[in-house]
């Protein structure tokens, strides 16, 4: 943890480890000075927990991740074909559920629907959601994400649910919705993952 520079704003990502019940989780510090960070270290490392901060200069890798740890990091890769499950909240409150296709462009987890659907709304009323993808081949491992959709778009959408049909079907054009179906891209920037 050396070379802290006090009040440079810096950005990485804060390990915790609970010890007892054997979780990890990493969290997505933005915007914080190198203090704050270390105020947070010496509270965190009580007892069963421990913390551990990394400096993005440290954990940087090109094309991958770099909030998934390594052991993790299949799961969202192409080739893998993992599914997601989007949590929602419902004007309500209510928690709504959804399976989905997913892919990554380095920082967020890009995913698709439709315009006027119940995620589209629910994504657009609260950008606050959970996303938990799964390895296909064990249903016990997986990677919990926490964060917020930081871009909705319709520009690109509908060659982003093609693309996204290739990599899962094998097949080139989405054509199961209506012709004047309009395609949504949401960008959802993790602020907190489990593994």
């Amino acid at each position: 943890m050396g070379g802290f520079y006090g009040h440079e704003k810096v950005v990485g990502v804060l390990c915790t480890v609970d010890m007892l019940k054997r979780d990890t989780e990493l969290k997505i510090l933005n915007d914080c000075t190198e203090d704050e960070i270390q105020s947070i270290l010496r509270f965190i490392n009580i007892d069963q927990m421990r913390a551990m901060y990394i400096k993005r200069e440290h954990y940087l890798r090109s094309n991958d991740m770099v909030w998934i740890p390594d052991s993790h990091l299949d799961l969202i890769k192409d080739e893998t074909r993992a599914f997601a499950s989007l949590a929602t909240l419902m004007n309500g409150g209510s928690p709504q559920n959804t399976t989905i296709w997913f892919n990554t462009d380095g920082t967020h987890i890009l995913i698709n629907s439709a315009e006027g659907r119940v995620k589209d709304r629910n994504m657009r009323r609260n950008p606050r959601v959970a996303v938990v993808i799964t390895d296909p081949k064990d249903p016990y491992r997986y990677i919990q994400i926490r964060g917020k959709v930081v871009e909705i778009t319709t520009k690109g959408a509908r060659e982003h649910i093609d693309w996204l049909l290739k990599k899962y079907t094998e097949r080139d054009i989405y054509t199961n919705g209506p012709a004047d179906e309009i395609r949504v891209t949401y960008k959802i920037l993790p602020e907190s993952i489990s593994v």
